[in-house]
């Protein structure tokens, strides 16, 4: 077990929620992006980075990690060649059909069709 702590002393909002994106999306790979591990790495307990997450954000460290890995997707769906079920996997999703039903909670349009309204807004630039 390897320890990966990053403590948090005294920053200012901006460099809190950059250090914690930067470190939700590393965590992505070995699926570690459980509130508790991010909490964890950062030096605090669960209860006070969900507190401090949610001043500073407005929102909850689950819908803050959510987030972020729905960016993170289409990011990389705007890239062809890279395949979706390949995506989920390095957003943090164990199964396709799970990523799949996110993004279209969250945008009302499947990865495909995204990736097809991007590719297709690229033409037309």
């Amino acid at each position: 077990m390897s320890l990966n702590l990053f403590v948090i002393v005294d920053m200012n909002t901006d460099d809190f929620l950059r250090q914690v994106t930067e470190l939700v999306i590393l965590s992505f790979p070995k699926r570690e992006h459980s509130v508790e591990i991010i909490a964890n790495r950062l030096g605090m307990t669960s209860r006070t980075f969900s507190r401090r997450l949610h001043t500073l954000a407005g929102v909850s460290p689950k819908h803050f990690i959510c987030n972020i890995q729905m960016n993170y997707a289409c990011d990389m769906l705007r890239n062809p060649d890279i395949k979706i079920m390949d995506i989920a996997l390095k957003c943090g999703f164990l199964e396709t059909s799970s990523f799949t039903h996110t993004f279209c909670r969250i945008y009302g349009i499947s990865p495909t069709e995204y990736r097809l309204q991007q590719h297709t807004a690229a033409k037309h630039i």
